[in-house]
Parts: structure tokens; sequence; C-alpha cells
């Protein structure tokens, strides 16, 4: 059964393709507004099974005007997307129910994710937003296997890195989602960081035909018992 999502955005170049590109699938019935009065309206058919905020900037202001539209009494998840926000409305969105803060660019496959399991209201849906900082530093990454043992090096680039993970850009598609792997990134005067983390996407970029690699960093903890 398709689910009804309401795409409520600013004016901005990506409102369209997240209604034809994202939301045009079998899988959804989707609406695009830019207004809140419009917005409202939507929202008081009833039938609206997932709200899509999409803005550049994400602050305490758009964080009330979704609260506002909640007071009509229905309790519809809210799905926000932005390019850069304010701590205290991160903060705010990390204590609601139903509500998710996603950074721009995202990956499709992890947007399309969210926004199923959102609007067939399942609870396994984790906060996402990690602000990312744009690099190019070489890296190698190792696939540990389950022994905890280290198997060959490959080259890689990295793209972006945030405080809980980082877009690597290599050419093997072997990677499957959940593998650990070890990272070392190679920075100059041989100031190498290393770390382990977890595959959480892949995905090849028709562009160059290289592997686009998502992973999430692990605490040792985590590593512990990824190997255990």
């Amino acid at each position: 059964m398709k689910k009804n999502i309401l795409v409520f955005s600013e004016d901005l170049a990506d409102a369209t393709d997240l209604l034809n590109t994202y939301y045009s699938s079998s899988e959804f019935t989707p609406q695009l507004v830019f207004e809140t009065d419009k917005a409202l309206v939507a929202l008081l058919g009833g039938d609206i099974e997932l709200l899509v905020y999409n803005t550049e900037k994400y602050s305490q202001e758009n964080l009330e005007s979704i609260l506002d539209l909640r007071l009509i009494g229905e309790e519809f998840p809210v799905l926000n997307l932005a390019r850069d926000l304010e701590d205290a409305a991160y903060q705010a969105v990390e204590k609601l129910e139903k509500t998710i803060l996603m950074n721009k660019p995202y990956n499709d496959e992890h947007l399309l994710s969210v926004s199923k399991k959102m609007a067939a209201n399942q609870e396994d849906v984790k906060q996402r937003w990690a602000e990312r900082f744009a690099t190019n530093e070489k890296a190698s990454i190792q696939i540990i296997d389950t022994k905890g043992e280290k198997g060959a090096k490959e080259n890689a680039r990295v793209k972006n890195l945030s405080k809980r993970g980082g877009l690597l850009v290599c050419q093997n598609s072997d990677y499957q989602l959940g593998q650990l792997i070890y990272i070392e990134f190679i920075l100059a005067n041989n100031n190498n960081r290393k770390f382990f983390a977890k595959v959480a996407w892949q995905q090849i970029n028709p562009n160059d035909n290289k592997i686009y690699l998502g992973v999430k960093f692990l605490t040792k903890e985590e590593v512990l018992k990824e190997i255990i």
C-alpha cells in the first residue's frame, strides 16, 4: 500500500527533485507544498503518514513551526532535511519522538529507507545528523575477518568526515553491509590516523564507476562485540 508523504519545503532547487526523483516510486504518494497554510490543509486531511521538511539551515524557528503543525492533534512522523543546523535545534530534535534530522547531501538508499520506516511507524530509526567536513586525503582500507585478522590493504580517498563516520572512494566492490574494516588516514608528516569502522552502505557512482563507501566509526567496545 502506498504511503502518503507531504514534502513541505522552503523555495529550494532540490524541492522538485525530492518529489520527482526520490518519492515518485510506487511506494509513495507525494505532495509538495511551500507554504505553512497549505501544509496545514494537507495535514488536516488526516491521511499524511510522513512529513518531510526540507530546509537549508535547521533552526529553532523551523522546529517550532513543525511543532505548531503537530498542534492539530496528529503525531505524524517528521523527517527534517537540512545542510546546516543550530545546536539548540538539534538537541531538541533528539528528544522528540518520531522526529529525525538528516543532513544533506544524503545517500539515496538511506533517505528512502528512513522514509519507509518512518511512514510505517517503525521504531528502529536512528538519528542521523553528523556535521561533515569535505576533504580529499589518501587512506587505506583493510577488511577484518571473524578472527580479528586484517586483510590486504586497498587504497582509497576520503571525501568527507564527521565525528561518527565518513565517505570513502575506492575500487573494490567486495565490501558487505555491516562488515568490520580498519581504516588508516594518510596525513602529512606521517601523522596518520587509524580507526575501526563498519560499512554502513556502498554505492557505485555512475559518473566515475568507483565505489562510494559510507562507514561508521566504532569504539573499542563496539569492535570487541563485533569480533567476539
